[in-house]
């Protein structure tokens, strides 16, 4: 099951079902209650983290129930401390009963580095990601202009 949802997550595009199975590996799904902290501001870890079922809020500045971004069934988070490898810059919570797949991040970037053709197309994903949330950001912070 879990090979089948890695294959439906944008981050995983066009890996072959072999490379999946062997990130399945370091994968694991958990359970969460509307209100349980995902990801703590500051939190040294690289995890990523898939939606499964439910919904999750990503927060800013320490500032609670202010959500700039929301995350359903499909969407990933974690990705950002993952290519950065560095301290967590948002609070996620679940806003709602959620389950989300954790994949290690050590552990897939030691995967990633040790299999070139997998981690290029990985990181390949993983830069189309970011670039439409770049956009996205672009074109709301353009609607405040003066």
């Amino acid at each position: 099951m879990i090979v089948g949802t890695l294959k439906d997550t944008n981050i995983f595009k066009g890996v072959e079902d072999e490379h999946l199975e062997a990130i399945e590996k370091f994968c694991q799904t958990k359970d969460l209650d509307e209100e349980d902290t995902i990801i703590a501001l500051s939190d040294t870890d690289y995890d990523i983290y898939r939606v499964m079922e439910g919904k999750v809020g990503v927060e800013v500045n320490d500032s609670p129930g202010q959500y700039v971004a929301k995350i359903g069934k499909g969407g990933i988070f974690g990705d950002m401390a993952f290519s950065r490898k560095s301290k967590r810059t948002s609070n996620v919570v679940a806003l709602e009963k959620t389950q989300v797949l954790k994949i290690d991040g050590p552990k897939l970037d030691e995967y990633l580095n040790s299999n070139h053709d997998v981690g290029y197309q990985v990181m390949k994903n993983l830069m189309k990601i970011l670039c439409q949330r770049l956009d996205t950001t672009t074109f709301m912070l353009s609607m405040y202009k003066d």
